[in-house]
């Protein structure tokens, strides 16, 4: 879409506005192009040994026609894939039509899969790769990582939050043949539920929204409860973001439901060897209440443990990042500590649940139900960073004129597709003849207002 004014030619002017699809920096534009390509997710929850696959819709089967209704039923033999009396190093299915789906049985599990699949024999078991466009996939992991029930829009949160995670980690598992598996170790994917309505609904209203962070998708690290602090990134771990800091948060005000927690020397001495902090030969003295150090957010971030190792010898064990909270099994690390000496018990009692980073979950909730849209709950757990997408449309350009001179002030006012998007990249031309007079980029969706002091005739 263009604007041009002109006075005579030694004033002419051509003045051109383009919607960025991309960012300028090349790493942004890579994501664009992944978000366009499926992605193969490994079931790995779902392998077993022997599969029973029903069809829902006509499937092409390593290239032949089973109608809706079959079921396949697969098998290991000899380290492949065993079917119909044949083998295979991988079986396919591939829908004929739209709106298929299958259904995989697998022992007591049972789901629903949109997209492609194939089968390929690992360690001895049958595992499905599931291959379908992201925003099908986002639809079958929103309602697994926060309840369907929780308001739409701290809903559409989660699903922009689950889309940048996808788009950043596309490939993790390339090594074994897929991009991301179905378990906690990427994001939770439990195939597609049609009764999940307000997830489905959530992917669909924030379809190819993302955030960024100096051109860059973020890593949208996330949590159940924050207890009433987010944490800075890099105190749980290694890396300090930029957007992951650490603030109160008034919208969660979660508490641990088992407050107090109290446990006998007996007790932590247990947990800490479950955890491996501590030898089988070990035993466990004390804490040393005065050695604890905390963060901003108040949670523990330093921990002495006092403890006998098996030659008797008194030894100190530092509890530092994550340890204070798991290794004591607790929910998190922003808790209270108090000894009493006449019953040789630990009291604790503690907020939060989880590592803190990041957005809160339940304070995502509490938003939502105060009224905050979803831009508005992204941009306070992840601060600084811009809500942009992957795929709006400029729809129209609304000038206050259509002829205008130089030093004159344009007032330009962008219409796009997507009107809950805060941010899009746009860029302005100027030009004279073929050549680039001035070109530069704008991180806004409002009105533009843009002198230019140089002449420029035709593009």
């Amino acid at each position: 879409m263009d604007v041009r004014g002109w006075r005579d030619e030694k004033d002419l002017v051509y003045f051109l506005i383009i919607t960025m699809l991309l960012s300028p920096i090349s790493a942004f534009a890579k994501y664009q192009e992944v978000y366009f390509q499926d992605v193969k997710i490994g079931l790995e929850s779902m392998a077993r040994n022997a599969l029973s696959v029903s069809l829902n819709g006509d499937y092409l089967v390593d290239g032949a026609l089973f109608p809706s209704g079959s079921i396949l039923n697969l098998s290991i033999s000899n380290g492949l894939v065993s079917f119909n009396g044949k083998t295979y190093k991988e079986l396919s299915l591939v829908p004929v039509g739209e709106g298929s789906w299958i259904r995989i049985i697998s022992g007591t599990k049972s789901a629903k899969y949109l997209g492609r699949m194939s089968f390929k024999a690992i360690n001895n078991l049958i595992l499905p790769i599931n291959i379908l466009n992201i925003e099908d996939y986002l639809k079958g992991v929103v309602p697994r990582e926060m309840s369907d029930t929780y308001p739409l829009e701290a809903l559409k949160a989660q699903a922009v939050a689950a889309r940048c995670y996808a788009l950043s980690n596309i490939g993790k598992h390339r090594i074994v043949g897929y991009d991301l598996c179905d378990t906690v170790h990427c994001q939770v994917y439990g195939g597609y539920d049609e009764t999940k309505a307000n997830s489905i609904r959530a992917v669909e209203e924030t379809k190819g929204i993302i955030m960024t962070y100096g051109g860059r998708i973020i890593s949208a690290y996330f949590s159940a409860s924050n207890g009433g602090w987010t944490e800075a990134s890099g105190n749980p771990w290694t890396s300090q973001l930029p957007y992951l800091i650490a603030k109160e948060d008034t919208f969660d005000t979660y508490t641990w439901p088992e407050n107090p927690v109290v446990l006998t020397v007996i007790d932590i001495d247990s947990r800490l060897k479950a955890k491996n902090i501590l030898g089988p030969n070990d035993r466990f003295l004390r804490i040393d209440l005065n050695s604890i150090v905390r963060n901003n957010s108040g949670r523990i971030a330093r921990m002495d443990v006092v403890y006998l190792d098996q030659n008797g010898l008194e030894v100190i064990k530092t509890l530092t990042k994550e340890q204070p909270r798991t290794a004591f099994s607790f929910r998190s690390a922003l808790y209270d500590v108090t000894f009493d000496a006449a019953t040789d018990t630990y009291t604790f009692i503690g907020k939060g649940y989880g590592h803190g980073v990041g957005m809160s979950q339940i304070g995502a909730r509490n938003r939502a139900l105060a009224g905050q849209r979803f831009d508005e709950i992204l941009k306070f757990y992840y601060d600084g960073a811009q809500i942009e997408s992957l795929n709006s449309k400029l729809i129209l350009l609304n000038t206050n004129k259509d002829k205008f001179l130089i030093g004159e002030e344009i007032t330009a006012n962008p219409i796009i597709e997507s009107s809950s998007i805060d941010n899009l990249l746009f860029k302005y031309e100027l030009y004279k003849g073929d050549n680039l007079l001035i070109g530069e980029n704008i991180l806004r969706i409002s009105i533009l207002n843009i002198s230019f002091k140089k002449k420029g005739n035709t593009l």
